[in-house]
């Protein structure tokens, strides 16, 4: 699995990203936050030509295997075990990045895992050469178990009930659907992530179906998300920001009302907009709808 490490401009790690990047990274000059992206390589790797011959290899299966999750589905059920709770670690903050609770529901959580134990059980990933499992479904049980066991030493909380998926018989993508809708109570989400989980939902069924048209995807995410599908197309307009626009919005530095307005012109003047009139003013809302009352517009005209 590949792993990139994102390092800030002041030189501090901001996070570790895991697997394919769906979402965009490109940042304007003029942003103060600048990150770079590195790829974190194996120094025991083959060399460069059996490494490409391994990464073709690699992706035929990915592919294959893709296919199969899609179509099939996957038995999630067949392996079932008790995890001592120290060997399971979160999944990539780039997969989930939906709310965690908060402090009242977390407590309400505890108190129903203290009476009645954990009544659904963990879904889990393991690699094969790791002695730790991965969470898919279950990072809010995880925690209340952590809290009862770290306040009351009680063994019954030291091992979760889960089920074990092989990674070698998953695919990334299918891993990432399956969080996704494991947290799609999208009525306790801000905009921000159910516009993310949409886009990130959308590009997982453009890669692994085959739909006729835009309308056939909005329709399949109208009715997995329980809403509209003129709400689903306000969410997927802003698929046509510009990648550095894309990133300030997933970072709730411009709002989705300035979003869909900077949606309305080209990436050129997009970057224009971003660059020459300040990020922190993108979200005065008749300024920037001024700004993106023309499309192919230049410079000279725009200022």
């Amino acid at each position: 699995m590949d792993i990139y490490k994102m390092v800030d401009s002041m030189g501090l790690n901001v996070e570790f990203s895991t697997g394919e990047d769906l979402f965009p990274n490109k940042r304007v000059k003029n942003d103060p936050k600048q990150v770079q992206i590195q790829e974190i390589v194996d120094p025991n790797d083959p060399p460069s030509l059996e490494k490409e011959e391994k990464a073709r290899d690699k992706e035929r299966n990915i592919l294959k295997r893709r296919v199969n999750n899609f179509t099939y589905g996957v038995d999630i059920y067949k392996n079932f075990q008790y995890v001592d709770i120290d060997l399971i670690t979160p999944c990539p903050p780039n997969w989930n990045y939906f709310k965690k609770p908060n402090t009242e529901q977390l407590i309400t959580l505890i108190s129903s895992v203290e009476n009645l134990g954990i009544l659904c059980p963990l879904i889990l990933y393991k690699e094969k050469h790791l002695n730790d499992y991965t969470v898919i479904c279950g990072q809010s049980r995880l925690t209340a178990l952590k809290n009862l066991f770290a306040n009351t030493q009680d063994v019954r909380y030291k091992k979760a009930p889960c089920y074990i998926v092989d990674f070698d018989d998953i695919d990334e993508y299918y891993i990432r659907a399956m969080i996704l809708d494991s947290n799609l109570s999208y009525r306790s989400m801000d905009q921000t992530v159910l516009m993310k989980a949409i886009i990130e939902r959308y590009t997982i069924l453009k890669r692994t179906k085959t739909y006729r048209s835009e309308i056939n995807v909005a329709q399949a995410l109208s009715e997995e998300f329980l809403i509209s599908r003129s709400t689903v197309y306000n969410y997927l307009c802003l698929k046509k920001l510009c990648e550095e626009a894309m990133v300030l919005l997933l970072e709730k530095r411009i709002n989705l009302q300035a979003g869909r307005y900077l949606a309305r012109v080209n990436h050129e003047v997009q970057v224009m907009i971003l660059e020459n009139f300040g990020i922190e003013n993108i979200n005065t809302i008749h300024m920037i709808k001024f700004l993106t009352s023309k499309d192919n517009i230049k410079l000279p005209e725009l200022l």
